[in-house]
Parts: C-alpha cells; sequence; structure tokens
C-alpha cells in the first residue's frame, strides 16, 4: 500500500527558540570575509544581519558546515520594502563571479529578508551562474528574499537534506542569456531525499522550473500558489515520492514552443516517465486547480511569422501520463483552468522581446540576440562602479478576474498569496488543513482529467457561468461521492449531491475515453442526495471513469470493474 504523507513543516530551526547573537554586516570587506573571521572568533554570532539599504558583496564561494543564518532587518514582503539590503558578486582579477554559498556536510542555511542580483560591474562580464549550491546540508529554508539575473539554478541540491523549503520569494531574469533556454532553473535536484516545499512564490522570466539529475523519485513536494510568469519551458524534470501541485498561476507557460524534431520528454508541463527497477506503486500525486494560460500572440506569431520553422505550442501531459494514471490509482490529475487571461493589475509588459527572441530562435534570418528579460533590479553607474538598486520592479500581479480570485482548491485566489494580503492571512491561519485537503485529492478528487480525453482536464472560460460555477467539488454545491463497492462485480451504487435541482447526465468512459454506457440522460433532479445503481454486467474488466455533469459542471471518479 502506497504511504500518503501529510506534511507538516516545522521551517524555525530550533536554535530560534533561544536567545541569539546578531552581527551586522558592512560593505567593509566581503560577506564571506566577514563571517569567516566572525566564525574564527571565541563566541560567533547565530545571525548575520543586513541592514535596510545596504549594499553587500561576495568575492568566493564561501563553504558553510555550520548553520549560516543571515536576515534582512525588515520583515515586510520583499516586494513591498523600498530598499531592501542587496548582496552582489565581485569579480576576480580574471573577471570570474563565484556563486555565494557552498552548504556541505554538518552545515544548514537560512535566508531571510534579502534581495540577491546576478549582475556585476565588469562591464560585459557574465552574470552570475548561480546562488546556492548544496553537498551535505541538513535543511536549506529561504523565506521572503528575491534572486535576479542568473543563468544557472538559484538552488543546487546534492545530497539530501531534511528540508529544503523556498516561500514568498521573488525570482527576476532567471534564465540563460544566450539561445539555450536551458538554465535558469529555481532549483536542481540531483539526489533523493529532500521534502521540497515551494509555496507563495512568484517567478518572472525563467528558463524552466525544476530540474532533477538522475532516474529516481526525489522528494516529497509540495507546489502549490505559485506564480510562474514567462517560463521559456515548464517541463519539471523531477520525479517524487508524493507530490501536491495545486493552486499555481501559469502565465505565458512554455512560451519556447516545439518543433517536430524536438524531444517528446520536452513537449509536456512534466514528466511521468516510469524507470527500471523502481516501483511505480510508491508514488502519489495530485495536480489540479492550476491555470495554463498564454496571450494569444505567442499562438498567432507560432501560426504566421514562424510557421516555416513548424513551431507549435508545448503540450500539459506526454504519452506517460495515461499509462501512469491508469496503472496507479493514487496519481490523480484534477481540472485546470484554461486559457483564462487573469487581468494583471500591471504585467511585466515584455511580451515584444518574447517574440523577438522566439525569431531569433527560429527564424535563420534573425542574427541579433534578444534579451527577452525586463530591466535587472540591480545595475552599475558607469562613472562610479557602484551597483544602483531600481525597487520594486513595475509589474504587479494582483489580478482582477473574478474566477481566478475564488478558483483555488482552497477557495482562495489561483497563484501567489502575497499579492493578495487578506487571502494570504487565510491561508496562513488554516495552511495544515488546506494540505490535508491536497493529500486527500490524490484519492478522492472527484473532478478528473479523463485519459485519453485532453479536453477533460480543462475548465475553460465559458464555463465559469458564475463564481458558484467555477466551484468544481464543494458538498455544499454539486458533489460525486466514490461508487461503493470499488471495485466491483458487476453492479455498484454511485452518490451525488446538488445544492439546487437541475438536470443532469451520467456517463460511462472506458480508459481511452471512449464512451460505453449512459446511466442518466438528461433527467431532472431535485436539491439534496440521490443515489444511482451502476450495472457493468454486459461489460468487461477493466478501468471506468463515472461522468457527472449538470449542463455547466462535471465530476469525474475513477471506477473498476473486476469480473
Amino acid at each position: 500500500m502506497k504511504r500518503l504523507l501529510l506534511i507538516s513543516l516545522l521551517l524555525v530551526s530550533a536554535s530560534l527558540l533561544f536567545a541569539q547573537t546578531e552581527l551586522i554586516l558592512t560593505d567593509a570587506s566581503s560577506v564571506n570575509a566577514q563571517i569567516a573571521a566572525d566564525r574564527a572568533s571565541a563566541s560567533p554570532a547565530d545571525v548575520y544581519i543586513a541592514q535596510s539599504g545596504a549594499f553587500l558583496y561576495w568575492d568566493a564561494t564561501y563553504q558553510v558546515d555550520f548553520d549560516l543564518h543571515i536576515k534582512g532587518a525588515s520583515s515586510d514582503w520583499i516586494y513591498n520594502q523600498a530598499s531592501p539590503p542587496v548582496f552582489v558578486p565581485i569579480p576576480d582579477g580574471a573577471g570570474t563571479v563565484y556563486l555565494f554559498v557552498d552548504v556541505i556536510e554538518g552545515g544548514s542555511l537560512t535566508l531571510e529578508n534579502c534581495l540577491f542580483s546576478g549582475t556585476n560591474a565588469t562591464e560585459g562580464g557574465d552574470i552570475l551562474g548561480g546562488f546556492i549550491i548544496e553537498h551535505g546540508a541538513t535543511q536549506v529554508i529561504i523565506d521572503n528574499c528575491s534572486f535576479s539575473d542568473m543563468s544557472g539554478n538559484v538552488l543546487e541540491i546534492n545530497s539530501a537534506p531534511d528540508l529544503v523549503s523556498v516561500t514568498n520569494c521573488l525570482m527576476i531574469n532567471c534564465f540563460r542569456p544566450t539561445n539555450s533556454p536551458w538554465g535558469g532553473h529555481l532549483g536542481r535536484f540531483n539526489t533523493p531525499g529532500a521534502l521540497i516545499n515551494l509555496e507563495n512564490n512568484t517567478y518572472v522570466n525563467c528558463g524552466r522550473t525544476l530540474g532533477n539529475g538522475g532516474n529516481f523519485y526525489t522528494s516529497d513536494l509540495i507546489e502549490n500558489h505559485v506564480s510562474i510568469i514567462n517560463s521559456q519551458t515548464n517541463a519539471q524534470e523531477i520525479h517524487w515520492n508524493q507530490a501536491l501541485m495545486a493552486n499555481n498561476l501559469f502565465y505565458n507557460w512554455s512560451w519556447l514552443g516545439r518543433t517536430p524534431a524536438d524531444v517528446a520528454y520536452n513537449y509536456s508541463i512534466t514528466t511521468f516517465e516510469t524507470f527500471s527497477g523502481l516501483e511505480l506503486d510508491s508514488v502519489s500525486v495530485y495536480w489540479g486547480r492550476n491555470l495554463l494560460y498564454r496571450d494569444p500572440a505567442i499562438k498567432e506569431y507560432y501560426d504566421n511569422e514562424l510557421a516555416a520553422a513548424e513551431v507549435s505550442p508545448y503540450i500539459t501531459w506526454n504519452l506517460d501520463v495515461d499509462s501512469t494514471i491508469l496503472a496507479d490509482d493514487n496519481t490523480t490529475i484534477g481540472k485546470s483552468y484554461w486559457d483564462i487571461d487573469p487581468e494583471f493589475t500591471t504585467g511585466p509588459g515584455n511580451l515584444d522581446q518574447i517574440l523577438g527572441w522566439l525569431s531569433y530562435k527560429y527564424d535563420d534570418s534573425v542574427t541579433d540576440y534578444v534579451h527577452w528579460g525586463i530591466a535587472a533590479p540591480v545595475t552599475y553607474d558607469a562613472g562610479t562602479g557602484q551597483p544602483v538598486l531600481s525597487w520594486p520592479p513595475a509589474f504587479d500581479l494582483s489580478y482582477s478576474n473574478q474566477y481566478l480570485l475564488v478558483g483555488g482548491t482552497d477557495g482562495l485566489p489561483v497563484g501567489d498569496l502575497n499579492w493578495f494580503p487578506d487571502a494570504k492571512a487565510t491561508y496562513l491561519a488554516n495552511r495544515d488543513a488546506y494540505i490535508a485537503a491536497l493529500v486527500d485529492s490524490i484519492t478522492n478528487a472527484t473532478a478528473l482529467y479523463i485519459p485519453g480525453d485532453p479536453e477533460s482536464e480543462r475548465i475553460t472560460e465559458d464555463m465559469l457561468v458564475s463564481v458558484e460555477a467555477g466551484d468544481f467539488s464543494t458538498p455544499d454545491n454539486f458533489s460525486l461521492a466514490s461508487n461503493y463497492p470499488n471495485p466491483f462485480n458487476p453492479a455498484t451504487t454511485v452518490s451525488f449531491e446538488m445544492a439546487r435541482a437541475n438536470k443532469i447526465d451520467m456517463k460511462i468512459y472506458d480508459v481511452s475515453g471512449k464512451l460505453v454506457k449512459t446511466i442518466v440522460d438528461n433527467k431532472n433532479y431535485t436539491a439534496g442526495s440521490h443515489t444511482v445503481t451502476v450495472d457493468m454486467a454486459d461489460h468487461s474488466s477493466g478501468v471506468y471513469f463515472i461522468m457527472l455533469s449538470n449542463g455547466s459542471q462535471k465530476l469525474t471518479r475513477k471506477m473498476t470493474l473486476l469480473k
């Protein structure tokens, strides 16, 4: 039997329960030199404080074999801080810039309330490849920080920390500034074992999201209420023990597109491959209530300007997802919102640069590289060589779409809740219950994707008759229970609830998406609870899907006939 893990995170180190000593970082020398000198003292500090408005620099990678805690002075959301502390790299004599921290065996890392930039003062110098690497940490916790302008990985994990948690962070321009899209990960997880918690983050302009280096199941993953804006590809090359991926906003997702020559592995938003020697039944996944939106101009650009290159949009799933769902009762794809514009208060504003980059990649006649990101938050004065901060960034990703504002599994806005402070407060007050509900959805979700029917996963704008109709599963509205018994032979009972009288359809589909039996055909039912008997005596053993529809809403359950 597969384990279903309810993840409860202890995000505060035990050391924080006691009085701590602090050291204020200054710009008199590099951060790495100041910490090294303090660690060599008789009583090293517990926390290193970065004051608001400070510019601090690293000139070498610092190896950490202790509990390193760097904290900005203000705990306001990083976007709302007028002058957060800023950390930048200083090149060596050869113009090389180094990542900031390497957490080795015996060490841990906590970063809070700071801005990290990969730009540097060397004219024509490369941006930073990455900020943090790990080779033996017990945990890595990053909260309320911003990372901008880097070409590799914000965070690379190479061992098995007990916890990797990234929350309330803002990533900007994390991509490789060349023709290659294969950089700019939030995180790369090269070994199994970590519990990964990604909540209430915003990524604006990234190469891709999560990466993995090996044929293994790496982690238990929470990816919840994250806004991913203008990612070249959202293919999440990672494989989980348990994953909860819900309430995320993918805007201009995988805008890179694909050609017939591209590897199918990269076509989809995530990978569900199985590997030799690994038990599929050890995996538990729920994906649902995410938004997937592309600006229509991107598709038009494929069809018109890039028609000769045969560029097509990415798809949500590769073919492996169907066989995985059918083989594994605890891999569940729910319904997600499709091509619904959130109506941002102020978007990033770099659509024209994105279209120009597409021409640079696919049209051989275009030879000038187009930097498709937005303005870097940290630049350098041409006269003094000193860093200059332009903050906050010009975008405001709060939005006004009335359906998405209540579209999450928790009834809260889809995407990063930091853009909606009242909703975030509600989320934090009820987080354990919300995560428990997502775990329950692995086996008990009712609004499901049917293998072989790509349209079945999509909640489109024409389905959103009202805010109430946008709620596809709450018991006080319209719900479908698991059939009982299940497996069954040859009959089973199906129960459903309705908040108001309506006409109902109930149909049975096979694993290919083919309609095999109509149980109820456009029949009036009163408000309340109802049961229907489904007799499958004339059908062979196998997995089937029962779909209940009231015209604007469709609920789905998986059922197994076993003769």
